[in-house]
């Protein structure tokens, strides 16, 4: 019997590790902090032991076609991801797909194992949603040189109360506030644009639900091209917007205002000092209290127009709220990650390294909708 190595106990761990427990898996769970993670499984019972962290540890009791799950900081999953190849066990992530892994492949597939990353919220169900829809389009037999194709990719995480920061933080501030420097490339109006302050190109966004029609603050999040081709969508299509994005709540930027101008001094400085300084004191007063619940929300959409007329426009959408259980967050990144660790064990993912298998996709959102998560799928022309 195969045993789940769960490395990282952090904000968005618990909901699927306790998930993985509950459906009988032998479990070990890996935490620097051995005492935090006995206390946050409190009252869970199954088959799992609690140690702590310590890679050569890790090393001494990992056997072949064991699973090791990575929910630690990014910068460790290929140190954990050697040591998987050195065993011959498995692997899994929320975390991007970095050039570092994908060059493991080879190595990966002739072992017969499976390395999964993007298999969480944001990379991850956003994956999952857009695969589906284009593999839906072509499915309808619309295909043409007249179309043009409008693609649409944005995830948020805030509060459910709006405060007057219009954002709380539910993991490092000072992360989030690294994010902001990061580069965004995508198409819009046919165009492959890119741009060095995205926060500063911010747009109204209205998703297409029947649940909500709130308009946010959206703009662009890292590379979105590397993913047209991921999505299977042909170089033919008439792309004329493209993009994955980050949503926030509608006064955002305002309320953000001075903390862009710090992030652009540090962006031209090279020094993260100021940036260091401003998180902790965000960490003072804007992190989630226990009584204070968080919110997320996903959309994706694809519109396909001809000759200025919509034939085709559908979306899949989630607005998820935290409980006193769970936080939305940590319930959207960590069960589609124990979804992912289930399918490797019953063989359902090919070998090599992948993001977001096809295969998950329709498997995963009836997955996710048997926990209690609500899925909105909608055909805009119906």
């Amino acid at each position: 019997m195969s045993t789940i190595h769960w490395l990282g106990t952090g904000l968005s761990s618990i909901p699927g590790l306790k998930s993985l427990i509950k459906n009988n898996h032998n479990v070990i769970v890996w935490n620097r902090s051995r005492q935090k993670a006995i206390k946050l499984l409190e009252g869970i019972s199954g088959n799992y032991t609690v140690k702590t962290l310590v890679l050569s540890d890790l090393q001494e009791i990992i056997n072949v076609n064991d699973i090791v799950v990575s929910m630690l900081p990014s910068v460790m999953h290929i140190e954990v991801a050697k040591l998987c190849l050195n065993y011959k066990a498995h692997f899994v992530s929320s975390s991007y797909l970095s050039k570092e892994m994908l060059a493991l492949n080879e190595q990966v597939e002739r072992l017969g194992l499976c390395f999964v990353n993007e298999i969480g919220l944001d990379p991850g169900l956003d994956h999952v949603f857009g695969k589906l829809l284009v593999s839906e389009f072509k499915q309808e037999g619309l295909e043409s040189p007249d179309n043009s194709y409008f693609f649409k990719s944005y995830c948020g995480g805030f509060p459910k109360n709006k405060n007057d920061f219009c954002y709380q933080f539910s993991w490092s501030p000072l992360g989030v506030l690294k994010a902001l420097k990061a580069t965004a490339k995508y198409v819009q109006y046919g165009i492959l644009r890119e741009s060095k302050q995205p926060y500063k190109e911010i747009h109204s966004y209205s998703p297409v639900s029947k649940i909500t029609n709130e308009t946010f603050e959206a703009y662009g999040n890292r590379n979105s091209l590397d993913y047209i081709k991921d999505y299977n969508i042909p170089d033919d299509w008439q792309l004329q917007e493209f993009i994955r994005g980050t949503l926030r709540l509608s006064g955002w930027s305002k309320a953000w205002k001075n903390v862009f101008s710090i992030v652009e001094n540090s962006m031209s400085t090279g020094n993260d000092f100021a940036l260091e300084k401003l998180s902790e004191e965000l960490k003072e007063k804007y992190t989630y209290s226990q009584d204070e619940y968080d919110r997320v929300v996903l959309s994706v959409e694809l519109k396909v127009v001809r000759q200025t007329k919509k034939i085709w426009h559908k979306s899949y959408f989630i607005d998820a709220t935290g409980t006193a259980d769970a936080s939305a967050m940590s319930r959207l990144v960590s069960l589609p990650v124990s979804f992912a660790v289930e399918s490797v064990l019953f063989g359902e993912i090919s070998p090599g390294v992948s993001g977001a298998p096809n295969t998950l996709a329709h498997n995963l959102i009836r997955r996710l909708e048997q926990t209690g998560e609500k899925v909105e799928y909608i055909d805009a022309l119906a």
